[in-house]
């Protein structure tokens, strides 16, 4: 199977939190726009040559917030859950990913309705693209 390469959110996410730094950005972010979208192609496509997918994943879900001052899988895991990343259910895992398009807007820890919905659909998901069955 051919290896694909190019720039994708997720890498490019991955790249913007490796250049801020104590809530500013370094220097490159300085850059005109078309230099810095060059720097960005170019970061990006060597992190994926570096790391590939998988890592890239995990370097993600390791330094996005996930909620108020709330940074990564494990610190979500313990502060929501009073658990590891390893012991979270596949339940515990979408409510999650349900709340990643605005951790500050939207809780795993009190899930609204709207969150609960959502929790379902990815469940779902889940178990249509995986064929997983999962805990409740």
């Amino acid at each position: 199977m051919e290896q694909k390469f190019g720039i994708n959110s997720l890498n490019l996410q991955v790249l913007r939190e490796f250049c801020e730094h104590e809530g500013k950005m370094v220097e490159y972010r300085k850059c005109d726009q078309l230099e810095r979208e060059g720097l960005e192609a170019y970061f990006t496509v060597l992190i994926e040559l570096i790391w590939g997918k998988e890592r890239i994943m995990e370097v993600y879900l390791n330094c996005i917030e996930m909620g108020n001052g709330i940074y990564g899988a494990a610190a979500v895991a313990k502060h929501h859950f009073k658990t590891t990343p390893a012991k979270l259910t596949r339940a515990q895992c979408a409510l999650i990913a349900a709340t990643l398009p605005a951790p500050r807007r939207f809780s795993s820890k009190k899930p609204s309705k709207y969150m609960l919905q959502r929790q379902k659909a990815i469940l779902k998901n889940m178990k249509n693209i995986w064929k997983v069955e999962y805990d409740k």
